[in-house]
């Protein structure tokens, strides 16, 4: 059965109020990002963006890389006729000199201390994509299943924005949302979870529900259109009989809780445009909510 929404809104207060110190947890790996296949590290700067382009323009299916004595160590072999691709790393040259430096009682000492600021250099290597290197374990492609009851609303809303594969983000002046697949995700529940708060944020440009989106991060307005989102998006969980991930949705708002507490109004106010939102997805999608779950806005901000 779904959750009372004002039960929804409650518990995430509560949360937020318990789990201060809690870090937010990125429920999904970033698509295709490169790392090193050994050490597990994403590449930076050019090097990411230029391993970035040969994964998609060369097909591979994983953007995993490792030079040619990683992939010797791991027990693999470099395929005859694989190309490798240079990426560069530049680095201090920490050099060791004497200087002159008041202790703690202002006495003059000389200490030897690391320079780090004179002189830089570059390193480079030649890395191969895991798909040309034999002998090594491939990742496995775990697949989350599809929750049947989440995956009709996100078929039927008549009002879906673009699509396109990114990290989660709604983009309001162009209307594309922007979501990951799913086997990105540690699992279906925080896929659907993710799915539904971009579509709640989707709900709020002029042609739909005209909220306002012109909020800078850190700003009130964005906090509460965050806020809207976030609860909008455990609504729709519950509507689907989806287990809801309280902890991590508290942890992504506590960012904003002291926007909360210095106007008391923002949560419920937050609790009123969410359920419109979700009863507008639901209608667009042409389903109801159920009559038990039907409770007048007004009756949350109470």
């Amino acid at each position: 059965m779904p959750l009372a929404y004002d039960k929804i809104s409650e518990k995430l207060v509560n949360l937020m109020e318990e789990n201060k110190s809690v870090p937010w947890r990125k429920a999904w790996n970033s698509s295709n990002s490169p790392m090193n296949y050994r050490t597990k590290r994403s590449y930076h700067g050019g090097n990411y963006v230029f391993l970035w382009l040969l994964s998609e323009m060369k097909g591979y299916q994983y953007s995993y890389w490792m030079t040619f004595k990683q992939a010797q160590e791991a027990g693999g072999y470099v395929k005859k006729g694989a190309k490798g691709y240079p990426v560069y790393f530049v680095n201090n040259l920490l050099r060791e000199k004497t200087e002159k430096m008041k202790d703690e009682n202002g006495e003059e000492r000389e200490v030897s201390v690391l320079n780090g600021n004179d002189r830089f250099y570059v390193k480079g290597y030649t890395v191969f994509n895991i798909e040309d290197i034999d002998g090594i374990e491939m990742p496995v492609q775990k697949e989350n299943p599809v929750i049947l009851s989440a995956d009709e609303i996100i078929k039927k809303y008549s009002e879906m924005p673009i699509l396109k594969t990114d990290d989660p983000a709604f983009n309001p002046k162009e209307d594309i949302l922007f979501m990951p697949d799913m086997k990105e995700f540690h699992n279906s529940e925080e896929y659907y979870a993710a799915f539904f708060h971009e579509m709640i944020h989707s709900t709020a440009i002029e042609k739909r529900l005209n909220r306002k989106m012109d909020g800078k991060n850190g700003t009130e307005k964005y906090s509460a259109e965050e806020l809207v989102a976030e609860i909008g998006s455990a609504m729709l969980s519950a509507y689907c009989g989806i287990e809801t991930h309280f902890e991590n949705s508290a942890a992504y708002l506590n960012n904003w809780i002291q926007f909360i507490k210095d106007d008391p109004q923002i949560f419920p106010k937050a609790c009123i445009k969410a359920q419109e939102a979700v009863e507008y997805i639901l209608e667009k999608s042409g389903l109801s909510m159920t009559a038990e779950s039907e409770e007048k806005p007004e009756e949350l901000a109470s």
